[in-house]
């Protein structure tokens, strides 16, 4: 017989890999949805759980690198100021009331009217960090993470962080389609295959086509003004040479 703590130890690293595989695939198909649902598109139609990985895998680890450099550096800095001014008998320093189901209602409907008032994607960050406080709270009391991570801080932080990442995964998709849809950061198709897209779409020769990106088997193009789209087969294209503006 296997010796027993070996046995937990080997049970709690398997939870712990199933949980991290679905965060991921939840976290990467929230950048997905992110960015091709700025354009309308249904990008699970195309794309397989695998696909989702190999697709994001880039993007959600910058996104959390990201979170872990500003959660450092505020714990290195004392987050405390923050609420510096606030009485310390107020009942906004008891962060037990930050994960009350009428307290998540409020940050949430917080959340929205900052992304309205923005009127621009930046506004989804700022949601995203409002959402992830209340999350973390709650979090934090099911004692996830406990026997990992018997520090208090350190387990507090993580779950922090957990909490963050999906919501600015949504807003770096959501962010960098608008900066394509802008033509800010868009590349246009030029050369023979621009011909193609136009007998495709039908479009005049003045229309200009910006590159949205592979997904699987396909390739996705969206015209300058935002209003058409085409949806191809990669294999239907030899190549196509992309200019930035």
């Amino acid at each position: 017989m296997g010796d027993p703590a070996s046995v937990e130890s080997s049970g709690v690293g398997t939870r712990f890999l199933y949980f991290a595989s679905i965060y991921f695939v939840a976290t990467g198909t929230l950048y997905l949805w992110g960015y091709w649902g700025f354009f309308a598109i249904n990008v699970l139609a195309y794309i397989s759980t695998a696909d989702i990985v190999k697709v994001t895998l880039y993007p959600v680890i910058v996104v959390l690198i990201g979170c872990v450099g500003g959660v450092l550096v505020g714990e290195l800095g004392g987050a405390d100021f923050l609420l510096s001014g606030i009485p310390d008998k107020s009942r906004l320093k008891d962060w037990r009331a930050w994960r009350r189901p009428k307290s998540i209602f409020l940050l949430a409907v917080i959340a929205g009217m900052v992304v309205d008032v923005f009127r621009s994607e930046s506004g989804w960050f700022i949601a995203a960090l409002l959402v992830a406080l209340p999350v973390a709270s709650t979090l934090r009391r099911t004692r996830l993470f406990a026997s990992l991570l018997p520090n208090e801080a350190a387990r507090a932080n993580v779950l922090y962080v957990l909490a963050l990442v999906p919501g600015f995964s949504f807003a770096t998709g959501r962010d960098a389609a608008f900066r394509v849809a802008l033509g800010s950061s868009a590349y246009f198709v030029q050369g023979e295959q621009l011909s193609r897209l136009e007998a495709l779409s039908g479009s005049s020769p003045e229309t200009r086509w910006k590159f949205l990106g592979p997904i699987s088997d396909y390739v996705f193009f969206a015209s300058e003004d935002n209003k058409s789209i085409i949806i191809a087969r990669a294999d239907k294209f030899d190549g196509f040479s992309l200019k930035v503006p």
